[in-house]
């Protein structure tokens, strides 16, 4: 399989990645847009963040054993903000986390508009390791805002290098 992907319906249609609904850090909420199911991040325990956690899960994509992927991220354009893609990596340059080096390398960062609508973005990685050093989790999507994110899905495509 060269693509893994979920796609956020209720529950989650998980097939190589989970969506994580609920941990210390956040909790998701299922919810309806345009006729497009998401979950949103309702609460935080930390004040004006938000944060939606992913865990790859197909052995094939973890510990590093597809290191160039694509990361393609659905998402809902729903308030005005700068939100960041953070994964694990094996970059050692980056010593965020000093005991997992590579931990929380940035994919990129979404300029949300506030458009209302669905929106993609894709990232290329060429040192995606995947080993749940983020928390115990491979990928975030967060943001400083009192707004929820919304997201509707997750692709993680293998690239040729």
């Amino acid at each position: 399989m060269r693509e893994i992907y979920t796609l956020a319906s209720h529950p989650p249609d998980n097939h190589g990645i989970t969506l994580i609904e609920q941990d210390y850090e956040t909790t998701l909420e299922p919810i309806v847009i345009d006729g497009k199911a998401g979950w949103k991040s309702s609460s935080s325990s930390f004040d004006n963040v938000r944060s939606v956690y992913f865990d790859v899960t197909y052995d094939p994509f973890v510990s590093g054993k597809s290191s160039h992927v694509e990361v393609t991220i659905e998402y809902y354009d729903n308030a005005k903000r700068i939100a960041e893609l953070v994964y694990d990596s094996s970059d050692k340059s980056i010593t965020k986390a000093a005991d997992k080096p590579g931990a929380w390398k940035s994919a990129g960062k979404l300029d949300f508009k506030g458009s209302k609508s669905w929106k993609k973005a894709s990232f290329v990685v060429t040192d995606a390791y995947f080993n749940n050093r983020c928390n115990g989790k491979d990928i975030r999507l967060s943001a400083f805002s009192s707004d929820p994110l919304i997201v509707g899905g997750l692709r993680i495509k293998k690239l040729d290098r």
